[in-house]
């Protein structure tokens, strides 16, 4: 199999060199065979001495067999786009109109969650990999670990073709969906008529086998935290991929790690006609063509039914909870990332971003 390797996630070595190696411009093999290929960097934000000073601000295991070891608390974004979902995690005071804040709460606490909580980003778009490179940066400044994957969630792995499905020509929807068409919210593997663009290839990540081999199992300590008042270690999810929920969510049934390992999922599911037509790949090969509203809607029925009966399984160790939270209270960040160093295309807040 092959999964991705972050920009910062992994330090399976033991001197700081090397780690720094790991972590920055390697080519690894783990014992199982698996490769992590090479991670997206910017030459002019990932530098040794950055990739020194991040491996010595990372508060989590020094030796990493999984990903998520070390990571007590697990938030997956799922679609990532900008990046917000983790500045809604790791700085909440400064996005008071999140929705999202009050689930990392709920599952995370209020305390500690530079220390505790680490954020996986699954953003395939390229467009925004300086961006997910400045949080990086941003968040070891501060001690918090974020990890970014240059990867679209999917349910197997391969090579599709995304197209950002931001090309309008009416005027006032140009007006009133410019920020919208900035971010390429619409960054997906469906083709929308008339609007579509050029499409890219990106790789795609089986996320349910990621979940299975990098975040299920991980190893962390519980010893005395939960006594402290911490709650217990959880893992929340966020899904926004643009129809390709439709293949995703079969997988994570199928797999079992829904009730193996999260406690939380959100998911927002892409029926209205400005999302159609979806056509993605299922892990068995077969396609998932959904062309109109009705059977696109009749699709997302039957899969929250298949989520809710699974929740309740007696067999279900976190009866994990489902909603359909779409948190896009902040399109644009009123905020840089002024204490890290990183790339001023990045690092600027969006002007006319409101806080």
């Amino acid at each position: 199999r092959t999964q991705p390797m972050p920009s910062a996630a992994r330090v399976p070595t033991t001197t700081p060199q090397r780690r720094a190696n790991d972590l920055c411009v390697s080519r690894r093999r783990r014992p199982g065979g698996a490769r992590y290929l090479k991670p997206m960097t910017s030459p002019g934000l990932v530098c040794w001495w950055c990739c020194l000073v991040l491996v010595a601000t990372l508060p989590h295991a020094a030796t990493a067999e999984r990903a998520g070891d070390g990571c007590y608390h697990v938030f997956l974004d799922l679609g990532a786009n900008i990046g917000m979902h983790a500045r809604f995690l790791f700085e909440p005071q400064r996005y008071p109109r999140s929705q999202y804040a009050q689930i990392f709460s709920k599952y995370f606490g209020d305390s500690d969650r530079s220390s505790l909580a680490c954020a996986f980003e699954f953003e395939p778009n390229p467009k925004h990999q300086l961006r997910h490179e400045g949080l990086v940066a941003h968040y070891a400044g501060r001690g918090a670990r974020v990890a970014y994957y240059a990867q679209a969630a999917g349910a197997k792995p391969a090579n599709a073709t995304f197209y950002p499905n931001n090309v309008l020509h009416d005027k006032a929807k140009l007006k009133r969906y410019a920020v919208a068409l900035h971010q390429e919210l619409g960054f997906g593997a469906a083709k929308r008529t008339g609007v579509s663009g050029t499409g890219v290839t990106v790789s795609v990540v089986d996320v349910a086998q990621f979940i299975a081999d990098e975040i299920r199992g991980r190893a962390t300590t519980t010893k005395g935290l939960v006594e402290d008042g911490k709650k217990p270690p959880s893992v929340v999810v966020k899904m926004d991929i643009e129809g390709s929920e439709f293949a995703v969510v079969p997988r994570l049934l199928d797999l079992g790690v829904l009730c193996d390992a999260v406690d939380f999922i959100s998911i927002e599911w892409h029926t209205s006609e400005k999302f159609l037509p979806i056509d993605v790949e299922a892990h068995d090969g077969s396609r998932v063509r959904l062309e109109t509203t009705a059977a696109a809607t009749q699709r997302a029925e039957t899969l929250k039914r298949r989520l809710r009966d699974a929740s309740r399984e007696a067999s279900c160790a976190t009866h994990f909870v489902i909603s359909g939270l779409d948190d896009e209270s902040y399109y644009a960040d009123p905020y840089g990332f002024e204490d890290s160093g990183a790339d001023e295309q990045t690092g600027n807040p969006v002007p006319g971003a409101r806080p």
